[in-house]
Formats: C-alpha cells, structure tokens, sequence
C-alpha cells in the first residue's frame, strides 16, 4: 500500500469529483487529488501551528498579555478611557 505525497502548501480549493471524471488511482490520479489536496493542507497548518508554539508558551508567560484590556481591579473615569479602549458600539 503506496502513501500519498504530502506537500505543505495551502491549496486554494478542493476538486470536486465529477460523474465524467475516470476513476484513476495513483499519483496524481483524480480519484486521490481531494486527499492529496486535504493532505498539503493539513501538512501546511501543522507547520504554521508549530512555528507559534515559542509565541504561544511567551504569551502564556507573559504577566500582562492583553494590554489593550484594563487589568483586573483597575477602574478608569470616562475621560480616562476614551481614546484607550475601543467604542462599546463598535465591537
């Protein structure tokens, strides 16, 4: 049982299989380019994810990560917080 080739490039859309379409297996045959499509997919995420796996541990560290957000038993007056935080109606 052969494997299919796995590329780690995002592929723009998923062949749909035609009722026209020959059943071919192999590589490169049509009835194995969805898997092969959902595969380079799968494989370029998988790379993405592991490349923010330092960021994420950072974040995670981070005493503040959020500085946008008032912490936790902060209070600002209105003037204080306008221009600081975004418009509730605009959320």
């Amino acid at each position: 049982m052969a494997t299919l080739n796995e590329s780690a490039v995002w592929e723009d859309g998923i062949y749909q299989l035609e009722v026209s379409d020959p059943v071919l297996g192999g590589p490169g045959g049509i009835a194995n380019r969805q898997a092969e499509q959902l595969a380079n997919r799968t494989n370029y995420l998988k790379k993405q994810a592991e490349g923010q796996k330092n960021e994420l541990s950072e974040h995670l560290k981070a005493a503040n990560p959020h500085t946008q957000y008032a912490r936790k038993g902060e209070s600002y007056t209105k003037e204080e917080s306008d221009g600081k935080f975004p418009d509730k109606n605009s959320v």
